[in-house]
Parts: structure tokens; sequence; C-alpha cells
């Protein structure tokens, strides 16, 4: 039995913000090539004094998915 081939997020954001995907710190801002399994998968961009940025994606086996549009709103 093989397993599903993983797929991979590229991620940027304005400013830089801390990825964690799946509650998991994988990096910051530009990333490129962040292997996840097949599936749903939930999304956070954190950097202090500025609104979270929250999704869920959805990945297919061998998908690249480019998530390059993300504005991170300052607090009041």
């Amino acid at each position: 039995m093989s397993a599903a081939e993983p797929g991979l997020l590229f991620i940027n954001s304005s400013p830089w913000g801390d990825v964690y995907v799946d509650d998991r710190l994988v990096g910051t801002t530009p990333l490129a090539s962040v292997s996840v399994d097949p599936g749903e998968h939930r999304l956070r961009v954190m950097r202090e004094g500025f609104e979270t940025y929250e999704q869920t994606v959805s990945v297919a086996p061998g998908q690249q998915l480019r998530l390059t549009n993300i504005t991170l709103r300052s607090t009041p």
C-alpha cells in the first residue's frame, strides 16, 4: 500500500508573519514548498500587533497550492 503523495503550500503575506499549519509552526513568510498530507488543514498567519489570518485549505495529492495574497491588518 502506497501513501498518497503530499501536497505543497507556498505562502506569503504582507507584512511578514509566522505561519502555523494545524497549530504547528512551520516558519515565517515567505515560505515555499511546505509539505502537507492531502486533506484539510488549518492555516494561520500571526504577527504581534496584527490581526491573525486564518483559513482552512483543502489540498489534493500532489497539489501545489499558492496562498500569496494574504494581507495582515494592524490592530487598533
